[in-house]
């Protein structure tokens, strides 16, 4: 009988939430220049954190301060916030 694999996968697509940040960073180094994305969870979505939690990290997320040139916040393909690194605020998507 065999153990099962203990090693961590990626969440499955229907785990995922719906909001979806985009990232890109100043020094960018993704191939064919995509974006660096992170998405939400239905847990995050129902406890209204997501869209918070995403910006916190951008802002003050020791992995994303201040190497952030432009990030976006989605919700279902749409464009709802966006941070631009000279303006260094969120502002809402026109």
């Amino acid at each position: 009988m065999s153990t099962p694999n203990r090693a961590q996968s990626k969440p499955k697509a229907s785990d995922k939430g719906r909001y979806r940040c985009a990232v890109f960073f100043k020094d960018h180094r993704i191939p064919n220049g995509n974006a660096f994305v992170m998405w939400s969870n239905k847990n995050q979505d129902n406890r209204n954190v997501s869209v918070n939690s995403f910006k916190q990290k951008i802002l003050r997320g020791e992995k994303f301060e201040g190497k952030v040139n432009w990030a976006g916040i989605y919700e279902n393909g749409n464009l709802i916030w966006e941070y631009k690194d000279d303006a260094k605020t969120w502002a809402a998507a026109k």
